[in-house]
């Protein structure tokens, strides 16, 4: 089982939120000092949260369609040592079967 994707996508989602408090206090900061330098910081901000966000969607799909592999690969493997666990006959102490 992999989960490669989702770490990344947990990586991205706290830089997300690092540029989320930044944008916080740089806007503070232009809405206190109106200006060039404080609004280009809160635009260059904006931007740097928007190219995040176009990544974190595409990481998203991957980490779900990961995700759903991996729940397909798991339900495989429990059917497979049910089918195996059945094929045991009774009288040799068969265990019990999960599920029922």
């Amino acid at each position: 089982m992999s989960n490669e994707k989702m770490e990344k996508y947990k990586a991205l989602y706290s830089k997300y939120i690092e540029h989320a408090v930044n944008l916080h206090n740089y806007h503070l900061v232009f809405i206190k000092h109106v200006g060039y330098d404080t609004g280009l910081a809160v635009r260059k901000n904006l931007r740097n949260m928007m190219t995040l966000e176009r990544e974190m969607n595409k990481t998203c799909k991957e980490a779900y369609f990961e995700n759903k592999q991996n729940l397909k690969n798991m339900k495989k493997e429990e059917k497979l040592e049910r089918d195996r666990l059945k094929a045991i006959p009774k009288k040799r102490g068969r265990p019990p079967i999960k599920g029922r």
